[in-house]
């Protein structure tokens, strides 16, 4: 949707991204970027970040739905879901694996998530999805060992998955884990805050853009691709909680030690003198 549809000032393009005015400040010159692809806003002076639904509610703008919806589907990939392959969208079957049940992910956590598997159980498919829930790609990881663990295809977001940013409210507190699994592991045991990925070791704009309407936690691998990106987040926002974990999810921790992560974590958010 174009930025002048929700109500922003559009002044000039970069790449993909409109360049606009900034409604919550003064705004001279074009602080902000609206992506119309992803509806994403944020602004580079006053650190606002927001999707669609929370740019009109903090605005108060309303739009016209049919046009909102026509627009939308302009932007529709079609996705061939029938032919097997590696540059195909087969979401798989959805069924409790083994493979699952052994990295301690719950069912509720695959159905939460859209995880499914393969028919074979070789694979299983993370399915990549926009703000307003539209899957425009695919995360698949290979079960067994291959020279190739992940595969990814089609349009891939700065976390993952996009559409439950939706359901959360502004200065929510979310954890955003560096592995799929390891996202996946927490939101098995503990449901108290939301639970997010990277999909890999990365610290970037758009990551900060994304997530800066709400209090982000993030926990890298301690290894030297997570410790690297660990530095450059905290670089980029220092206020921000940005923890490398001695223990990954990603490596079975147990229920119990994810439980304890979690409870530190909200006493850290109440008590900044607590060291994890």
């Amino acid at each position: 949707m174009q930025g002048r549809t929700v109500g922003l000032e559009v002044v000039g393009t970069a790449g993909a991204e409109e360049l606009v005015k900034c409604p919550f400040h003064d705004d001279t010159h074009a602080s902000a970027s609206w992506n119309p692809k992803s509806d994403l806003f944020y602004c580079f002076t006053c650190g606002f970040g927001m999707g669609l639904e929370q740019l009109l509610k903090a605005t108060g703008k309303e739009v016209d739905s049919d046009a909102f919806m026509d627009e939308r589907e302009e932007h529709v990939v079609k996705l061939d879901l029938s032919r097997p392959g590696s540059m195909s969208y087969s979401d798989g079957h959805y069924h409790y694996t083994g493979y699952l049940k052994l990295r301690g992910v719950s069912e509720q956590a695959c159905i939460d998530y859209g995880v499914t598997v393969s028919g074979d159980e070789s694979k299983v498919f993370f399915a990549v999805t926009d703000t307003h829930g539209r899957t425009k790609g695919r995360i698949s990881r290979n079960v067994y060992e291959s020279s190739t663990r992940y595969i990814k295809v089609g349009e891939q977001y700065p976390v993952w998955p996009m559409d439950h940013l939706v359901g959360l409210t502004y200065g929510e507190y979310v954890i955003v884990t560096e592995g799929l699994f390891s996202c996946l592991r927490i939101a098995s045991v503990d449901k108290r805050i939301e639970v997010f990925s990277l999909a890999g070791a990365r610290a970037n704009k758009d990551i900060v853009a994304t997530l800066s309407a709400f209090n982000p936690i993030f926990i890298y691998d301690r290894d030297k691709a997570g410790i690297r990106a660990a530095r450059r987040m905290k670089k980029m926002k220092p206020e921000w909680i940005v923890l490398t974990a001695a223990t990954s999810p990603d490596d079975m921790m147990k229920d119990s030690s994810i439980t304890k992560l979690i409870d530190k974590l909200l006493k850290k958010i109440l008590n900044t003198s607590i060291v994890l």
